[in-house]
């Protein structure tokens, strides 16, 4: 759609009110960053050495551990590290 159709204008407009793409979820920031449309300093660092560090409860980080997200979060931050 052209950026001059009605639809996209309201949605332009919408985005921005709600503080466009600085208020989106981190995801949401990386993968803008890939297509070049965010800057990278502007993301969270996701460092994939958290994935190595100990699982169990006992030692290092336990119930913080990524491996312990929800299936759909660990999908999201995986990759992310893995790329970042």
């Amino acid at each position: 759609a052209a950026a001059s159709d009605p639809v996209c204008q309201k949605a332009r407009k919408w985005i921005l009110i709600h503080g466009g793409a600085t208020m989106i979820p981190s995801w949401g920031k990386f993968w803008l960053s890939v297509l070049g449309v965010f800057s990278w300093d502007g993301l969270n660092p996701v460092p994939p050495e958290v994935w190595l560090l100990p699982y169990t409860g006992k030692s290092g980080i336990g119930w913080m551990h990524p491996g312990r997200f929800w299936c759909h979060c660990r999908m999201v931050y995986l990759p992310m590290s893995y790329i970042y």
